[in-house]
């Protein structure tokens, strides 16, 4: 089973130095993980779902599919601008919201960062998604 994206950012997060973080990044590299972690740092990408909190119902242990975020990573344009313009307000934060409910809650937690984009990671920044995958930004 793969390991959920917010397991491998904290992992990459926690490594004793830049080059093992690379190391880390470029062994689990996934198109999935690339296209978060291009929302996260793409100024061209601008998120609609407000700033603020989002009420949801977290997974429980056992329901959510460990790393379904790795399926469901490719639904993101939904909710940036541009994205699917058809969507209201509405319909793209209920969306948005079921999402959330599908994933596992560490993985719902890293997409409310992601919207805004904004890790909670601090050894994982711009500079170094550009070093680890240099032609996603």
């Amino acid at each position: 089973m793969k390991k959920c994206m917010n397991e491998i950012l904290q992992e990459a997060n926690d490594a004793p130095d830049f080059k093992t973080r690379l190391e880390i990044l470029s062994n689990y590299d996934h198109p999935a993980l690339r296209t978060v972690l291009k929302y996260v740092y793409d100024p061209s990408l601008k998120f609609l779902l407000g700033s603020d909190p989002i009420e949801f119902n977290k997974n429980q242990i056992g329901e959510a599919i460990p790393s379904i975020l790795y399926h469901e990573a490719r639904k993101l344009y939904l909710f940036v601008e541009g994205g699917n313009d058809n969507l209201t307000p509405k319909r793209r934060m209920q969306l948005f919201i079921q999402l959330l409910e599908n994933v596992d809650p560490g993985e719902a937690e890293l997409l409310l960062h992601v919207r805004n984009k904004k890790l909670p990671y601090s050894n994982i920044d711009k500079r170094t998604i550009k070093k680890a995958f240099p032609n996603l930004l």
